[in-house]
């Protein structure tokens, strides 16, 4: 009798559990979403391009005001927008250099790839580079409010 208990307490491990299921279910999701056209990774990137290209306008119109010969070339308002300004085009030159090897995948004049490879890189986008993202909006938001606040003691 005492053997049936304890081999009837015994459970059969299959090595998961719901919770990977699940995991598993929402990563099959999360690939499909990023290969579709409409919603996926290339209207994900192409958006984020935009925004960049927004912000370099801007940018380069600050960078027209020729701050240094309004103010001065000594001028520390002036100096600290350009520096600002110099920060803010490094740190979007490292992202699109870090993020460049997926530009052929998820560009809007790219070919219409229904390929393994051009798949694996719009997953790769969507699953890995998303923290990525993240963190650069957030370093832009922290650039753009410094040279803001810059521009604004400068009265431009």
């Amino acid at each position: 009798e005492e053997d049936f208990g304890r081999a009837s307490s015994m459970s059969a491990g299959f090595g998961f559990s719901v919770g990977d299921i699940v995991g598993g279910l929402r990563l099959i999701k999360q690939s499909i979403e990023a290969v579709q056209d409409s919603k996926g990774s290339s209207a994900d990137y192409q958006a984020l391009i935009h925004e960049i290209d927004s912000l370099k306008d801007g940018l380069e119109a600050i960078e027209d005001l020729r701050l240094d010969q309004r103010f001065g070339p000594n001028s520390k308002q002036g100096l600290a927008v350009q520096d600002a300004v110099s920060r803010c085009w490094l740190c979007v030159d490292t992202f699109l250099s870090r993020t460049a090897k997926y530009q052929p995948w998820l560009q809007s004049d790219a070919a219409p790839g229904s390929g393994w490879k051009a798949n694996l890189k719009k997953i790769q986008w969507a699953l890995c580079k998303k923290d990525d993202v993240s963190r650069f909006r957030a370093q832009l938001e922290r650039h753009c409010s410094s040279i803001s606040m810059l521009l604004v003691t400068l009265q431009v």
